[in-house]
């Protein structure tokens, strides 16, 4: 299969082409002549290649939302990303705790079994902390 038609088909699949889940489409799709081709055969189907805001992916796009089916098709496929993503970014919220500063994790970073359970015990300390306040402060206290 050429590389043309592999990026095609993850695309049609609804695929977000990464450098590092896809890094031979990735590769194929920064080439503009390349990306050029794939969107002149996705305009027949009223389709196009976008790139994510970061630039770092790649993702298959509707030029033309007026129509109530692909408008109900984005909104299903909006619900089955949150749906799958609520997860992912709970972990990630978790794991920006391994920085000292908070900064989010990138594509390609590596993580320590040792920087991860760092992190597990600043947050169970921080948990700890929180819950005996919380029930030395509730209830209220009531004032007139």
């Amino acid at each position: 299969m050429s590389s043309f038609e592999r990026t095609v088909e993850l695309l049609m699949q609804e695929e977000v082409i990464c450098n590092t889940a896809y890094s031979a489409e990735f590769a194929f799709l920064n080439d503009n002549i390349k990306r050029s081709e794939v969107d002149v055969f996705l305009r027949r189907i009223n389709r196009s290649v976008a790139k994510t805001s970061d630039n770092l992916g790649y993702l298959m796009v509707y030029n033309d939302l007026s129509d109530s089916n692909r408008k109900r098709r984005v909104t299903a496929q909006f619900k089955k990303i949150e749906g799958e993503m609520a997860t992912l970014v709970e972990w990630l919220r978790f794991a920006r705790n391994i920085d000292a500063n908070s900064n989010p994790i990138s594509a390609g970073e590596r993580i320590t079994e040792s920087e991860l359970l760092a992190a597990i015990d600043v947050v169970t300390a921080a948990c700890r902390a929180a819950d005996r306040y919380l029930q030395q402060a509730w209830p209220p206290s009531q004032s007139p």
